[in-house]
């Protein structure tokens, strides 16, 4: 990964922390997490966003 790479990164991940930013819902805010995955060709996936399981 290249260091525009993870300022791409950062970037997206500060938007998508703005997004939720005045949104107003009835419940509980809920921790999530994004899976990230790096191709052999360099390009990135980026898994859906699911409930953070509590550790145990």
């Amino acid at each position: 990964m290249h260091i525009g790479d993870v300022d791409r990164l950062l970037r997206a991940a500060n938007g998508l922390h703005e997004l939720g930013d005045g949104v107003v819902v009835n419940s509980p805010a809920t921790e999530v997490e994004i899976e990230i995955a790096r191709d052999k060709d360099g390009s990135l996936v980026v898994f859906p966003a699911l409930p953070m399981q509590a550790w145990t």
